[in-house]
């Protein structure tokens, strides 16, 4: 409906940190999803007609897409005996806040192999972007 008001609008998949004292219908061990529509003056806003209210920091967000097609929570093949069963239990609760790890996302380039020549020089990461103006 909103994408025909032309709003921006997507899926969200995840989990929901569920608080019954808050109303909420879904059920604490399973899957979770809402949407979220781009209001210009906010940013992406997300709703949870489940739940009847507005996605908060109890919605954890694990996939965007434009439908339940995009992003279903699971997706693969199964190869085994029919008689297989196949259990899944999730369990969230409130943390406090990793710490920062600055080696978590370093990209690591590898060394020049011997005997290759390298045809373009690529600056460090860390450096600082350079512009040219005409």
């Amino acid at each position: 409906v909103v994408r025909q008001w032309g709003l921006a609008a997507r899926y969200v998949s995840g989990y929901l940190r569920t608080d019954k004292s808050l109303g909420d219908q879904s059920s604490p061990d399973a899957t979770h999803a809402w949407m979220e529509v781009f209001l210009p003056d906010l940013g992406w806003i997300g709703f949870d007609p489940t739940n009847n209210c507005i996605a908060d920091n109890r919605h954890i967000r694990v996939a965007i897409g434009r439908d339940y097609a995009d992003v279903p929570p699971t997706r693969g093949v199964f190869r085994g005996a029919s008689e297989s069963e196949l259990a899944v239990a999730v369990s969230v609760s409130e943390t406090d806040a990793p710490k920062r790890n600055e080696d978590f996302l370093r990209v690591v380039r590898p060394k020049p192999r011997r005997g290759v020549k390298q045809t373009a020089k690529r600056a460090p990461l860390d450096a600082p972007l350079q512009t040219t103006q005409q």
